[in-house]
């Protein structure tokens, strides 16, 4: 059994957790070894049906229970009426932060009442699909400006009575996907700062079978279309994952299909095919470089699910627009 060392904790460690046996105890054990102690953890659990429990129950954590499968952000919220520190970190399960992460979180804190760090451009899992969402999870914080009105919540903390001023996090965003963006929306509409620092590092050990992975993208272009159209904005500040680079790669990719359509009746086609080719594979070009440096057998797979995933989204957007269109009646 691993305790804790503090009883009037400055860190309330939020954990929520869903089927996370292959990723928990790595993150437990990274935060018990923080040389920061100052801290209690509460670990989230929305209704696992693996050993989730038996993993947190090995730790000294509060453990807390969902009585059925209601989304991170639900259990984010549990979490923090729980909570006994004058300060929220929520740490997603397949989160390893490193032995100064904490220290480097606090010291932050000293200025800002709001503070994320960003992932390690390499992921802990060492399979394309992983790698792939990693490295452009990644780019997409680091296109993200110091001062910035987004959140992200896989390692991100915030003053408590901030958060409960706020209203927590919106529990309709049931798949985990923007509601730590549109939190920090309504944080920086209260007039509260959020910085991004970019010194603060974690390991994602986001594990993806073909089809979580292709599910993660749709629903996140479907409710983040969404949500650009209630807010009736293209992009937030060119930032994350709304930056202008990445509307080039999905708008050069959607061309390459009209395109190829196109060059099978009129060989004249070809120009703008190869135009939006050449287009989409420079928007790329970073993670291929990235990918040939670190799975190099991988690469033609590389270009290949570059690709899918803006056909993906493409469809996720088009569920998101007639999401809206039916809500409107």
């Amino acid at each position: 059994m691993i305790t804790q060392h503090s009883d009037n904790p400055y860190f309330s460690i939020i954990i929520p957790s869903y089927n996370a046996e292959k990723t928990l105890g790595k993150c437990l054990n990274a935060i018990f070894n923080s040389r920061n102690q100052n801290f209690e953890v509460l670990v989230v659990d929305d209704d696992s049906q693996d050993n989730t429990m038996k993993i947190a129950e090995s730790f000294c954590c509060n453990i807390l229970r969902m009585a059925k499968n209601q989304g991170a952000a639900a259990a984010r919220n549990l979490g923090a009426k729980n909570a006994k520190g004058e300060v929220l970190l929520f740490i997603d399960s397949d989160i390893e932060i490193k032995n100064n992460t904490l220290d480097l979180i606090r010291n932050s804190l000293n200025k800002y009442p709001v503070v994320f760090g960003i992932y390690c451009q390499k992921s802990g899992v060492d399979n394309l699909l992983s790698l792939f969402q990693n490295f452009f999870a990644t780019k997409s914080m680091q296109d993200t400006k110091e001062y910035t009105a987004m959140f992200y919540s896989y390692c991100g903390a915030i003053k408590k009575k901030i958060f409960e001023e706020v209203g927590g996090f919106n529990e309709n965003w049931f798949h985990a996907t923007f509601e730590d963006v549109e939190l920090g929306l309504r944080i920086t509409e209260k007039g509260h700062q959020i910085f991004l620092n970019k010194n603060i590092k974690v390991t994602h050990y986001n594990i993806f079978t073909f089809k979580r992975f292709i599910k993660n993208y749709f629903y996140k272009s479907m409710y983040l279309f969404k949500f650009m159209l209630t807010k009736r904005k293209l992009t937030l500040n060119n930032e994350g994952w709304t930056n202008y680079k990445n509307f080039i790669s999905f708008f050069a990719a959607l061309s390459i299909i009209p395109s190829c359509i196109g060059y099978l009746y009129y060989p004249l086609f070809i120009i703008p095919l190869l135009i939006a080719v050449l287009i989409f594979l420079s928007a790329n070009f970073d993670f291929y470089k990235f990918i040939f440096r670190v799975k190099p057998a991988a690469l033609i797979f590389a270009v290949i699910l570059s690709f899918m995933v803006q056909i993906v989204s493409a469809a996720g957007m088009m569920m998101g627009l007639m999401d809206c269109l039916k809500e409107r009646g």
